[in-house]
């Protein structure tokens, strides 16, 4: 009688192992694909949010049209729909009256039309997103929608984000207006 195993055996053997093993190397390299596509889209959804409550917090305090001196200073959504102007009202901290308005601008940025561009009166420019496909101002009736497509892998849409504006019949005397110059944003 012979002991040990045969040659065809040891290799079923073997066959059985490196199946087993590539069946478990698939699916840990399935599930880290998903873990990072997850992972990818919660941070574009971030991003979105990002956007949406920059944007919101900003227009919720303006006026679809300030009147200063007879003069308007109104909400405007360029032709293309892909820049919002709108003033934002700063107050004097010790009589609560606005002192002045400063222009505040949202864009896609002309040099790299991935990023989305805030400008708040004369300060710098900030990036507020990176990875923007898409977005759409609209105006209608004292609402201001927003639709924004992501461009990463997941390709968010958020369509019909809607920010009502809440200072209407907004008429100021002796009020600064601050804004850069014609042309330069």
């Amino acid at each position: 009688m012979k002991k040990g195993f045969t040659l065809v055996e040891v290799l079923v053997v073997v066959f059985i192992f490196v199946f087993l093993f590539a069946m478990i190397l698939t699916i840990l390299v399935q599930s880290d694909r998903a873990f990072s596509l997850g992972k990818n889209k919660l941070k574009e959804h971030q991003e979105a949010r990002k956007v949406f409550s920059s944007i919101a917090y900003l227009l919720r305090q303006s006026s679809p049209d300030w009147i200063v001196n007879s003069m308007h200073y109104p909400l405007s959504i360029s032709e293309n729909s892909t820049r919002i102007d709108f003033y934002l009202p700063i107050f004097n901290q010790t009589s609560g009256e606005i002192q002045s308005l400063k222009k505040v601008t949202f864009k896609l940025n002309p040099e790299n039309p991935k990023q989305l561009l805030k400008k708040i009166g004369l300060d710098t420019a900030q990036v507020v997103a990176e990875d923007i496909e898409n977005i759409h101002f609209d105006y209608n009736n004292l609402k201001v929608s927003v639709n924004l497509t992501t461009q990463k892998e997941a390709g968010f849409n958020f369509n019909n984000y809607t920010v009502t504006l809440r200072n209407i019949n907004a008429t100021l005397n002796e009020t600064e207006i601050i804004e850069p110059g014609e042309g330069e944003f």
